[in-house]
């Protein structure tokens, strides 16, 4: 979706992360894209 309006995104964990489960959540970090 974030590529539809030229965006680029990054998913990073947030939290302790289990080694089985992973972290508890994530986030997001949208960056534009330049337009060529």
């Amino acid at each position: 979706m974030a590529e539809n309006f030229g965006y680029g995104v990054l998913y990073l964990p947030v939290g302790r992360e289990d080694e089985a489960a992973g972290p508890p959540t994530q986030m997001a970090v949208f960056e534009r894209e330049e337009s060529s």
